[in-house]
């Protein structure tokens, strides 16, 4: 099985960004400057690209350029013709009422229906004087009428006006688009065709992030490098509306991993903790690709570097720490920065050589597992031509061993062992002996 490192990139665009946005996608679908063009691609072969918008080919420069307007129309809003902070304030006011022990129970629902059609109704609009007449008559009673009175006014004017404009209530610091790169670096010798890299890519996130919609997928042959892949991605839910895209990928690393004492929000996470998620992401695409390229004999492994973190790391905390004064210097002997050194050192020793040994045990397994589905299918293979029992026999002790390695593996085998068959009797005997063997094994599981 051939082993590569791959390049798989997110970036992610902050709403208020469009400048950024419109750049990258230029580059994605071949609409950057006539300088630009020379610069990074090789025009003869840019006829060869293949670009897909909402899932459909496009091929002229008047639908990649109608594409465009389309990612810039993403960033655009009636914020500015809307009073937002007046909105904010009035809704902030009927929470205070709420809280408030005066209030009566009839205005404490009346308000928090107010509050739930601003968030969940937006295109609702309200009658102010509908308002006015269930605030008089909950009671004569009610603690500033007339303050109470305005601000239900203003709410209902504000709200039937933010009903008629795109307004845009959600952070401006949330993430709008994603983009995506996927490739097989140069020095890698295995071939991976881009169609099937964007076939890949798009059911990753089809699969776990539904909710968001792929915008563009543009795969580039015209350029120095090998042919490889970007997608765009919108960060808009299509179920809540809202920018969460980071959130959700977030808590779906968190589910899938149990990282039961990370914090619910992405945006509470400490540095080591954010470190981590981006890690986990990372190794969770690496997965998916390898399980659906496991007919192809290709292996992707995540790229390391950890003798020059360690290095980096070290100097930057030497570095920031000579900057200060030497009473607050934490290394303030020569000695003591030497040990401390010392000690790092034969600390990233021993994690290299933990390393070296997870990857030969890794390496070995693996060698185990091709050979084992490699002699699944020979004596599969056999019986198909013979129907000799012991060619049979062979065979379940084969699948026996990948049941206990993988089942994922050794049910892909079984089914390629029954494929092979020549007749109906002999897949029949395949079948028959895979389910007693599975049964078994599952018995001595549990």
């Amino acid at each position: 099985m051939e082993k590569s490192t791959l390049l798989y990139k997110q970036l992610r665009i902050a709403k208020f960004n469009v400048n950024q946005a419109l750049a990258l996608v230029k580059h994605d679908i071949l609409l950057q400057s006539d300088e630009q063009l020379k610069q990074n691609r090789i025009t003869s072969k840019s006829h060869l690209n293949i670009y897909k918008f909402k899932g459909e080919i496009i091929s002229s420069k008047s639908d990649r350029e109608k594409a465009l307007l389309y990612v810039e129309s993403l960033f655009l809003n009636d914020n500015a013709n809307f009073d937002k902070l007046k909105y904010s304030q009035i809704k902030s006011k009927f929470k205070k009422w709420i809280k408030a022990k005066k209030t009566k129970k009839e205005e404490v629902k009346l308000f928090n229906k107010l509050l739930r059609i601003a968030d969940e109704f937006s295109d609702r609009k309200i009658k102010p004087e509908t308002l006015i007449n269930k605030l008089s008559v909950i009671s004569e009673q009610v603690t500033r009428f007339n303050d109470k009175k305005r601000a239900l006014e203003t709410f209902a004017d504000l709200h039937n006006q933010k009903t008629s404009l795109n307004i845009d209530s959600s952070s401006q610091l949330n993430t709008r688009l994603i983009s995506l790169l996927f490739k097989i670096p140069e020095h890698n010798e295995i071939e991976l065709n881009a169609e099937k890299q964007e076939n890949v890519l798009l059911n990753y996130y089809q699969e776990n992030f539904s909710n968001y919609e792929i915008i563009l997928s543009s795969i580039h042959k015209d350029e120095a490098t090998r042919d490889h892949v970007h997608v765009v991605i919108d960060g808009l839910n299509k179920q809540t509306k809202q920018c969460d895209f980071v959130q959700n990928q977030y808590a779906y690393i968190k589910l899938k991993y149990e990282l039961i004492e990370y914090p619910d929000l992405y945006s509470d996470c400490k540095d080591r903790e954010v470190q981590i998620i981006g890690e986990l992401l990372q190794e969770d695409f690496y997965n998916y690709v390898n399980d659906k390229l496991i007919n192809n004999n290709i292996m992707f492994i995540k790229k390391e570097y950890e003798s020059i973190q360690h290095k980096d790391l070290e100097r930057d905390v030497i570095k920031n720490d000579t900057g200060k004064r030497i009473a607050d210097r934490e290394y303030n002997t020569a000695n003591y920065l030497a040990k401390q050194k010392d000690k790092n050192y034969l600390e990233n020793i021993n994690l290299k050589n933990e390393n070296i040994k997870l990857k030969e045990e890794n390496l070995n397994l693996l060698s185990t597992i091709e050979n084992l589905v490699k002699s699944t299918i020979d004596f599969a293979a056999e019986y198909a031509a013979t129907a000799l029992q012991r060619a049979l026999l062979n065979f379940k002790d084969s699948y026996k061993k990948l049941l206990k390695i993988n089942e994922f593996i050794a049910d892909k085998a079984r089914d390629e062992a029954i494929k092979i068959q020549q007749t109906d009797q002999s897949k029949k005997d395949i079948i028959n002996i895979s389910q007693k063997a599975k049964a078994t094994y599952r018995a001595n599981k549990n």
